[in-house]
Protein backbone atom coordinates (compact mmCIF):
# COMPACT_ATOMS: atom_id res chain seq x y z
CA UNK A 1 0.00 0.00 0.00
CA UNK A 2 1.20 3.10 -0.83
CA UNK A 3 2.99 5.86 2.24
CA UNK A 4 0.66 8.22 0.60
CA UNK A 5 -2.45 5.91 1.89
CA UNK A 6 -1.49 5.10 5.69
CA UNK A 7 -0.14 8.42 7.96
CA UNK A 8 0.26 11.77 6.58
CA UNK A 9 3.65 13.19 5.26
CA UNK A 10 3.88 16.84 5.87
CA UNK A 11 5.59 19.39 6.47
CA UNK A 12 3.59 20.66 10.04
CA UNK A 13 4.46 24.13 11.41
CA UNK A 14 4.68 23.08 14.84
CA UNK A 15 6.08 19.89 16.01
CA UNK A 16 3.56 16.95 16.13
CA UNK A 17 2.24 16.11 19.92
CA UNK A 18 3.01 12.09 19.98
CA UNK A 19 -0.50 11.35 20.27
CA UNK A 20 -0.85 12.48 17.08
CA UNK A 21 1.44 9.31 15.42
CA UNK A 22 0.72 6.08 14.55
CA UNK A 23 3.01 3.40 15.74
CA UNK A 24 2.78 1.57 12.36
CA UNK A 25 4.15 4.16 9.82
CA UNK A 26 5.22 6.54 12.42
CA UNK A 27 3.23 9.47 10.78
CA UNK A 28 0.21 11.54 11.59
CA UNK A 29 -2.73 9.40 11.72
CA UNK A 30 -4.89 9.37 9.05
CA UNK A 31 -8.27 8.04 9.59
CA UNK A 32 -7.45 7.19 12.94
CA UNK A 33 -8.64 4.41 14.49
CA UNK A 34 -9.04 3.23 18.46
CA UNK A 35 -8.94 -0.06 19.49
CA UNK A 36 -10.66 -1.89 22.42
CA UNK A 37 -7.04 -1.58 24.08
CA UNK A 38 -6.99 2.44 23.86
CA UNK A 39 -4.65 2.67 21.50
CA UNK A 40 -4.47 4.48 17.71
CA UNK A 41 -3.83 3.49 14.03
CA UNK A 42 -3.94 4.58 10.49
CA UNK A 43 -6.74 2.91 9.47
CA UNK A 44 -4.78 1.32 6.64
CA UNK A 45 -2.21 0.50 8.52
CA UNK A 46 -4.23 -1.84 10.93
CA UNK A 47 -6.02 -2.95 7.83
CA UNK A 48 -2.77 -4.32 6.88
CA UNK A 49 -2.07 -6.36 10.12
CA UNK A 50 -2.19 -10.00 9.69
CA UNK A 51 -4.93 -11.89 10.82
CA UNK A 52 -4.50 -15.28 13.49
CA UNK A 53 -7.01 -18.22 12.73
CA UNK A 54 -9.86 -17.88 15.11
CA UNK A 55 -10.05 -20.42 18.14
CA UNK A 56 -12.98 -22.64 18.53
CA UNK A 57 -14.50 -19.66 21.25
CA UNK A 58 -13.98 -16.96 19.01
CA UNK A 59 -16.62 -16.44 15.74
CA UNK A 60 -13.87 -14.04 14.41
CA UNK A 61 -10.75 -14.11 13.25
CA UNK A 62 -8.46 -11.77 15.45
CA UNK A 63 -5.11 -9.38 15.11
CA UNK A 64 -2.53 -8.61 17.58
CA UNK A 65 -2.42 -4.95 19.08
CA UNK A 66 1.47 -3.54 17.82
CA UNK A 67 1.54 -1.63 20.80
CA UNK A 68 0.42 -3.80 23.68
CA UNK A 69 -0.17 -7.10 21.73
CA UNK A 70 -3.91 -7.69 23.23
CA UNK A 71 -6.13 -9.47 20.87
CA UNK A 72 -8.42 -7.23 19.20
CA UNK A 73 -11.33 -8.51 16.24
CA UNK A 74 -12.68 -6.21 13.86
CA UNK A 75 -15.55 -5.39 16.50
CA UNK A 76 -12.96 -3.75 18.66
CA UNK A 77 -11.73 -1.19 16.49
CA UNK A 78 -13.71 2.33 16.24
CA UNK A 79 -13.17 5.34 14.01
CA UNK A 80 -12.21 8.19 16.34
CA UNK A 81 -13.10 11.79 14.39
CA UNK A 82 -12.84 13.85 17.33
CA UNK A 83 -9.40 12.87 16.95
CA UNK A 84 -8.94 13.05 13.32
CA UNK A 85 -10.87 16.38 13.29
CA UNK A 86 -8.07 17.80 15.50
CA UNK A 87 -5.24 16.18 12.90
CA UNK A 88 -7.08 17.92 10.12
CA UNK A 89 -6.97 21.26 12.13
CA UNK A 90 -2.94 21.30 11.75
CA UNK A 91 -1.08 23.68 10.93
CA UNK A 92 1.27 22.73 7.59
CA UNK A 93 3.45 24.31 4.66
CA UNK A 94 3.23 23.60 1.57
CA UNK A 95 5.55 20.44 0.19
CA UNK A 96 7.24 22.88 -2.39
CA UNK A 97 7.91 25.64 -0.03
CA UNK A 98 11.81 25.10 -1.11
CA UNK A 99 10.86 26.56 -4.95
CA UNK A 100 9.14 29.32 -3.49
CA UNK A 101 5.55 28.39 -2.32
CA UNK A 102 4.80 30.39 0.91
CA UNK A 103 1.16 28.54 1.31
CA UNK A 104 0.24 27.84 4.68
CA UNK A 105 -2.91 26.46 5.86
CA UNK A 106 -4.91 23.22 7.30
CA UNK A 107 -4.32 19.54 6.91
CA UNK A 108 -8.03 19.63 5.87
CA UNK A 109 -7.47 21.96 3.34
CA UNK A 110 -4.23 20.30 1.61
CA UNK A 111 -5.54 18.62 -1.26
CA UNK A 112 -7.49 21.54 -2.17
CA UNK A 113 -4.79 23.32 -2.59
CA UNK A 114 -2.55 20.88 -4.23
CA UNK A 115 -5.19 21.99 -7.34
CA UNK A 116 -4.28 25.34 -6.72
CA UNK A 117 -0.36 25.51 -6.23
CA UNK A 118 1.77 27.52 -8.82
CA UNK A 119 4.89 25.68 -8.20
CA UNK A 120 3.23 22.02 -9.19
CA UNK A 121 5.25 20.59 -11.93
CA UNK A 122 3.26 19.13 -14.49
CA UNK A 123 4.07 17.92 -18.34
CA UNK A 124 4.56 20.12 -20.80
CA UNK A 125 1.07 20.30 -22.50
CA UNK A 126 2.48 20.49 -25.98
CA UNK A 127 3.72 17.14 -24.95
CA UNK A 128 7.44 17.89 -25.33
CA UNK A 129 8.13 15.79 -22.46
CA UNK A 130 9.51 18.51 -20.08
CA UNK A 131 8.51 19.27 -16.52
CA UNK A 132 7.42 22.94 -15.49
CA UNK A 133 6.27 24.27 -12.90
CA UNK A 134 2.24 25.74 -13.68
CA UNK A 135 3.31 28.92 -13.61
CA UNK A 136 5.95 28.92 -15.59
CA UNK A 137 3.27 27.29 -18.41
CA UNK A 138 2.40 29.56 -20.29
CA UNK A 139 5.59 31.16 -20.68
CA UNK A 140 7.60 27.58 -21.46
CA UNK A 141 4.41 27.30 -24.02
CA UNK A 142 4.43 30.17 -26.06
CA UNK A 143 8.64 31.26 -25.36
CA UNK A 144 10.83 28.08 -24.90
CA UNK A 145 9.02 24.83 -25.69
CA UNK A 146 10.42 23.05 -28.75
CA UNK A 147 7.04 21.54 -29.79
CA UNK A 148 5.55 25.20 -29.87
CA UNK A 149 3.92 25.98 -33.34
CA UNK A 150 5.42 29.23 -35.45
CA UNK A 151 5.98 30.39 -38.50
CA UNK A 152 8.55 30.89 -41.00
CA UNK A 153 9.32 34.19 -41.19
CA UNK A 154 10.05 34.19 -44.72
CA UNK A 155 7.30 31.37 -46.15
CA UNK A 156 4.66 31.73 -43.40
CA UNK A 157 4.51 27.85 -43.12
CA UNK A 158 3.02 27.01 -39.67
CA UNK A 159 5.49 24.14 -37.67
CA UNK A 160 6.81 22.87 -34.57
CA UNK A 161 9.30 25.39 -33.62
CA UNK A 162 11.97 21.88 -33.38
CA UNK A 163 11.38 21.72 -36.91
CA UNK A 164 11.94 24.99 -38.37
CA UNK A 165 15.67 25.00 -38.68
CA UNK A 166 15.18 22.05 -40.79
CA UNK A 167 12.68 23.88 -43.24
CA UNK A 168 15.00 26.54 -43.68
CA UNK A 169 17.34 24.53 -45.48
CA UNK A 170 14.69 23.87 -48.18
CA UNK A 171 12.79 26.80 -47.55
CA UNK A 172 12.35 28.22 -51.68
CA UNK A 173 11.84 32.08 -49.79
CA UNK A 174 14.65 31.77 -47.59
CA UNK A 175 18.16 34.45 -48.35
CA UNK A 176 20.80 32.98 -49.34
CA UNK A 177 23.85 34.00 -51.35
CA UNK A 178 24.96 33.38 -54.49
CA UNK A 179 26.09 29.49 -55.65
CA UNK A 180 29.08 31.88 -57.43
CA UNK A 181 29.80 33.86 -54.73
CA UNK A 182 28.63 37.44 -56.82
CA UNK A 183 28.06 38.71 -53.72
CA UNK A 184 24.00 38.91 -54.15
CA UNK A 185 21.51 37.41 -51.93
CA UNK A 186 18.52 36.26 -53.08
CA UNK A 187 15.74 33.61 -52.10
CA UNK A 188 16.71 30.07 -52.23
CA UNK A 189 13.85 29.28 -55.18
CA UNK A 190 15.46 32.30 -57.39
CA UNK A 191 18.41 30.82 -57.25
CA UNK A 192 18.23 28.82 -61.11
CA UNK A 193 16.76 31.96 -62.60
CA UNK A 194 19.66 34.07 -61.22
CA UNK A 195 22.37 31.84 -62.36
CA UNK A 196 20.95 30.28 -65.61
CA UNK A 197 21.42 31.49 -68.71
CA UNK A 198 18.82 33.81 -69.06
CA UNK A 199 20.11 35.12 -65.29
CA UNK A 200 22.39 38.36 -64.28
CA UNK A 201 24.59 36.52 -61.99
CA UNK A 202 28.53 37.63 -63.69
CA UNK A 203 30.16 34.50 -61.98
CA UNK A 204 27.60 31.91 -63.77
CA UNK A 205 29.78 28.65 -65.07
CA UNK A 206 28.18 29.05 -68.95
CA UNK A 207 28.36 26.87 -72.24
CA UNK A 208 28.85 28.53 -75.68
CA UNK A 209 25.84 29.16 -77.21
CA UNK A 210 26.99 27.08 -79.81
CA UNK A 211 27.67 24.50 -77.97
CA UNK A 212 25.08 22.28 -80.26
CA UNK A 213 27.21 22.72 -83.14
CA UNK A 214 30.26 21.11 -81.02
CA UNK A 215 31.98 24.50 -79.07
CA UNK A 216 33.28 22.73 -76.05
CA UNK A 217 34.07 26.14 -74.44
CA UNK A 218 32.53 26.71 -70.84
CA UNK A 219 33.23 29.98 -68.99
CA UNK A 220 31.93 33.16 -66.96
CA UNK A 221 29.08 34.79 -68.42
CA UNK A 222 30.95 37.69 -69.52
CA UNK A 223 33.05 35.91 -71.55
CA UNK A 224 30.82 33.47 -73.16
Amino acid sequence: MAAEERGFHAVFVETVADRYLCPICFLVLREPKLTDCGHHFCTNCFADLPLEPAVPARVECYTSCPSCRARLTKSEIFPNNALKREILDLMIKCDRREKGCEWVGELRNRETHEKECEYVEETCENKCGIMVIRKEMKNHKERLCGRRVTSCDYCSARMEWMDLAAHHLTCLLYPVGCVYSCGQTLARGQMEDHTGRQGNCPNSILSCDFRDNGCQFEGKRHNC
